[in-house]
């Protein structure tokens, strides 16, 4: 955890960072439960002081499910403080693990990173098959 509600982003040469405010560091409302001291509950490697911003995750009603990219392929992109950061659009609905697919979706953007892109390898094979039943 960074932050909560009360994020502090800066752009330091072509990066983001993010921090929270002082007051806020380490906090987390809990709806239901009311304010928790992350650090506490789940010890200090929980939380950060900053963190490089490089994903922008927007969480819509699961009404928009038919509407996100399936595939993976057409990547969207949010433009914070003149910096281009790649953004998914998760459904969030009862009973998905929007906790699970928002990790997954940072473990697919550092393999990307790394030359690897799961979804355009998916895409070769169905046309190299294609492309076989020719």
């Amino acid at each position: 955890l960074v932050a909560d509600d009360t994020v502090k982003i800066c752009q330091i040469g072509g990066e983001l960072s993010t921090s929270a405010k002082n007051f806020a560091r380490g906090y987390l409302e809990m709806r239901g439960i009311g304010i928790i001291n992350v650090a506490n509950l789940y010890g200090l490697s929980a939380i950060r002081p900053e963190k490089r911003l490089d994903l922008v995750v927007a969480l819509k009603p699961d009404t928009d499910l038919n509407k996100v990219d399936r595939t993976g392929i057409r990547r969207k992109k949010f433009q914070v403080l003149d910096v281009e950061v790649p953004l998914i659009e998760v459904p969030v609905a009862a009973g998905r693990e929007t906790a699970r697919l928002i990790g997954v979706a940072a473990l697919d953007l550092q393999l990307r990173r790394i030359g690897y892109d799961m979804a355009d390898e998916f895409n070769k094979r169905i046309l190299e098959q294609m492309n076989e039943g020719l």
